[in-house]
């Protein structure tokens, strides 16, 4: 298995550069059935890149994710907390990454997620930090 950085995953979906696009695309379609890994931090990464400097807005970046946590070549790290991530965020307007570190706080066996951030305190993982 090999790992994949974040840039893979977004030249992919941004098309913004034509060899490393296709490059990225041939890897993908042409990989073995798990044989590319991606972890979390590739997937939060991949998320505000999407959002931040390309603009996207929630509802492509829940599609992008899902063909990537559905992809065959893919192996995803911690799979079902990012599926429930997007399924989550599918239903509310919570942001994709702290759904992702609230499930899989939750599935290290953490009661909750101490945050400053009142969106994110919203979520039933999460519990706010008062000043």
């Amino acid at each position: 298995m090999i790992g994949l950085d974040t840039n893979i995953l977004v030249r992919a979906f941004a098309a913004d550069d034509p060899a490393q696009t296709e490059r990225a695309a041939q890897l993908l379609d042409g990989g073995e059935r798990g044989g590319l890994f991606v972890n979390v931090v590739v997937l939060v990464e991949f998320a505000w890149t999407m959002r931040r400097v390309f603009k996207w807005d929630e509802r492509w970046l829940r599609v992008a994710l899902n063909h990537i946590v559905r992809h065959p070549a893919l192996v995803i790290q911690h799979r079902h907390c990012v599926l429930e991530a997007i399924a989550l965020t599918n239903r509310s307007a919570d942001g994709f990454a702290d759904r992702l570190i609230g499930a899989v706080n939750r599935e290290a066996g953490c009661e909750a997620t101490l945050t400053f951030d009142r969106d994110a305190a919203k979520d039933r993982d999460f519990r706010l930090l008062t000043t």
